[in-house]
């Protein structure tokens, strides 16, 4: 019999157990879902389609290595393992439920809590197998199931091995979740591997998004921070847990799971750092107000350049309020739908673009921006009234960086004359205001002048 040929329903394997249907395929082989006629209980049983001396090495060392591992809960539980006409087989405890990865294509990401909550077995359990020297090596969304209690259990110890200092390993890479380490045999592996695939994962969970490749990140690191659903020092934990460096993350599990769920590490925090929450959005334009107020107050008595100064400095802040809109309506957008706060990729990338040009503005680069603006949201498109908003706070931005009077007071009266500025936000409504009235006095000075 080929080893890659799918068994027929009903086969009867050590005359124990009976094949019911297929569960899956991978790299690995083809899944099975099996009941265990002895035991009377539904296992799931893996056929290794590999060559034989990889498969038999590989099914003996994950059955090796999970053999002591039974007494914990996050941990699939191995129950036997075999040879049947030439393919090797390792039977497993049956997980009524799907991959973390499949679960979250389905049913949108998670909110931050519910995830450190979910994991925290996961750690715990990984934390003790550390202890006994064991890496995973190949933690995934692929590789995480989750119950229909919700409950996470980690699978497939395939490619585990007991890591001894200087010693070589084979180059095992899992593109999104692997370390840098992990890309040559001579890499030091240790707790730090696992705990940057522990904390991708995590990453993957609340933004439905996979971290670039750490190989690409090392030319050029791309990820975003995660800065969503959770307090400072938790979003901090995870992104230190995904350091490129082995040496920039935690040693161990132990001191992740510190900074994680220690008190001080919740989402009180949250107002402070987090983008996509009401109390976030609320801090952030109650200190725009302020330092508005305080611009102010300082521009009394003082000439019209440094009023105008000011208020561009003014500006730069909208920009950053206008970022913090952008995200908390992607996720209340999420949260209506009954997603749980999902952000896509592709929403995500849009806010990405609005806070690179905005930065561009602020760090004067204007060669191109009017066309990267058009770009992102274009002015004869049927824009949404938020893509409006974002589009005239750029604009405005532009103008005003740009010292462009005219312009500036084009912008503004256009979106009161159309009735577009009442839909905006509240502070947008009311810089408009402000701005136009500023123009109104800066416009008729020169006027006043020629008549003398």
């Amino acid at each position: 019999m080929r080893s890659e040929q799918i068994l027929p329903i009903g086969t009867l394997l050590q005359g124990r157990y009976k094949i019911e249907k297929v569960r899956g395929k991978g790299g690995f082989g083809i899944t099975y879902c099996a009941m265990d006629l002895k035991m009377h209980a539904r296992v799931a049983i893996k056929a290794c389609v590999r060559e034989q001396e990889q498969a038999a090495r590989r099914v003996q060392n994950e059955a090796t290595i999970m053999g002591p591992l039974r007494g914990l809960d996050s941990i699939v539980i191995v129950v036997d393992y075999f040879m049947e006409n030439s393919v090797y087989y390792i039977v497993m405890e049956y997980i009524h439920g799907t991959t973390v990865k499949k679960y979250i294509q389905e049913n949108g990401t998670m909110k931050g809590d519910e995830v450190l909550e979910r994991m925290r077995p996961v750690l715990q359990a990984m934390e003790q197998i550390h202890k006994k020297g064991i890496i995973h090596r190949d933690i995934s969304p692929n590789n995480l199931m989750i119950t229909k209690d919700h409950k996470l259990k980690l699978i497939d110890f395939g490619e585990a091995i007991k890591v001894e200092s200087g010693s070589e390993h084979s180059v095992l890479k899992n593109a999104g979740y692997s370390a840098i380490e992990q890309s040559s045999p001579q890499g030091e592996l240790g707790p730090w591997t696992d705990i940057y695939a522990l904390c991708a994962t995590m990453y993957f969970m609340m933004t439905g998004l996979t971290p670039p490749e750490a190989s690409d990140r090392w030319i050029s690191d791309t990820i975003q921070p995660l800065e969503i659903h959770l307090g400072k020092r938790q979003c901090q934990a995870v992104m230190k847990g995904m350091a490129l460096e082995a040496k920039d993350r935690y040693a161990d599990i132990h001191d992740l799971r510190q900074d994680l769920y220690s008190e001080g590490a919740d989402r009180r925090e949250e107002a402070d750092f987090t983008l996509t929450t009401t109390t976030g959005t609320d801090t952030l334009i109650e200190q725009y107000k302020e330092q508005v107020g305080e611009s102010k107050k300082k521009r009394n008595g003082r000439k019209k350049k440094k009023h105008r100064a000011l208020w561009i400095t003014g500006g730069c802040l909208v920009i950053i309020v206008s970022f913090v809109l952008i995200l908390a309506g992607l996720a209340s957008m999420g949260s209506d739908s009954g997603s749980s706060g999902v952000v896509s990729s592709s929403d995500l990338m849009q806010a990405k673009e609005q806070s690179r040009i905005a930065t561009a503005i602020q760090e004067n680069k204007l060669d191109n921006v009017l066309n990267e603006i058009d770009e992102l949201y274009p002015p004869d498109s049927d824009l949404s009234d938020a893509d409006k908003q974002n589009r005239f706070v750029l604009l405005l931005n532009y103008y005003m960086k740009k010292g462009d009077l005219v312009k500036e007071k084009d912008l503004l009266d256009s979106v009161v004359t159309t009735g577009e500025s009442a839909k905006y936000d509240r502070v947008f409504q009311d810089l408009i205001k402000e701005e136009q009235k500023k123009l109104a006095t800066a416009t008729a000075v020169p006027t006043a002048r020629t008549k003398k």
